[in-house]
């Protein structure tokens, strides 16, 4: 079901499904999609015993465009939707950027669990052999862009025609000054040190990448965190391997929703 939630003043759209469970998933979109992007888990079966929300960030699907796309304005928003919902016992669940915006929030809130896909976690400074160099990796941070190289992108992104015309949609749908507005907050390194982040993070976590993701290196991310994981598919593997996504995810959540386990995740925050 679509609703909003006004939001330190702007209005951000977001899907939920399974109002009525306690404990909740909330899905966080990458760079220019949107929270549509989480259809397949939505309306997963094998995620039904949990609250499930997807958040258009600000700028992105139908939420409202925002006058600062810094990465604590962003940061921000979250920490203030999980606020706003009142949510207690949830899981972050960050594609991409979402995933990055998941470890910056740690310092703000504290969830159940974190569970990042298409993410590695960033040193501050930023380590670029966690990247594989791509000719057209730029355009996530262009406002103007040409339709052959977006198009040269969204090959690399998406295996079916049906998923890459809807990335292209959300693409376009996302507020174009978005892209340089994070660029310049990357550049001020307005961001903490989100290998750190991991480290001190005291809840469950885990991270899965794609083995033909073509974005993100996870030889360097293994070397620093041996813990992830990699399924079949490439960036988007909430999309492309969406089973084995789901999968992971619902083993995941079966760990996390062992009520002692939650019992004492509070007593420990709390202590």
């Amino acid at each position: 079901m679509r609703k909003t939630i006004n939001i330190g003043g702007l209005k951000l759209s977001y899907l939920e499904q399974n109002p009525e469970n306690e404990l909740a998933i909330l899905f966080l979109h990458g760079n220019s999609q949107a929270a549509t992007t989480f259809h397949h888990q939505l309306r997963s079966p094998e995620l039904s015993a949990y609250r499930l929300l997807a958040l258009d960030l600000p700028g992105h699907g139908l939420s409202a465009r925002s006058g600062s796309y810094s990465i604590p304005a962003l940061v921000k928003s979250i920490t203030e939707f999980v606020s706003e919902l009142g949510l207690r016992h949830y899981v972050l669940a960050g594609h991409s950027l979402g995933g990055h915006l998941s470890l910056q929030a740690l310092s703000e809130i504290n969830p159940s669990g974190i569970f990042l896909s298409g993410t590695p976690p960033l040193s501050k400074p930023i380590d670029p052999s966690d990247f594989r160099p791509h000719p057209h990796f730029g355009v996530f941070y262009e406002q103007f862009v040409k339709d052959e190289e977006l198009e040269i992108l969204l090959d690399d992104l998406y295996t079916s025609l049906e998923e890459r015309t809807a990335g292209k949609f959300e693409f376009l749908q996302t507020d174009p000054v978005f892209r340089p507005g994070l660029l310049a907050s990357i550049g001020a390194m307005e961001f903490q040190d989100e290998l750190v982040s991991w480290g001190n993070f005291r809840g469950e976590k885990r991270i899965v990448g794609g083995l033909e993701d073509k974005l993100i290196n996870y030889e360097n991310v293994k070397g620093k965190i041996p813990e992830a994981m990699l399924v079949a598919g490439g960036h988007n593997i909430h999309l492309e391997n969406e089973s084995g996504y789901t999968e992971v995810l619902s083993q995941f959540m079966n760990e996390i929703k062992n009520p002692i386990l939650l019992t004492l995740r509070e007593e420990t925050l709390n202590g």
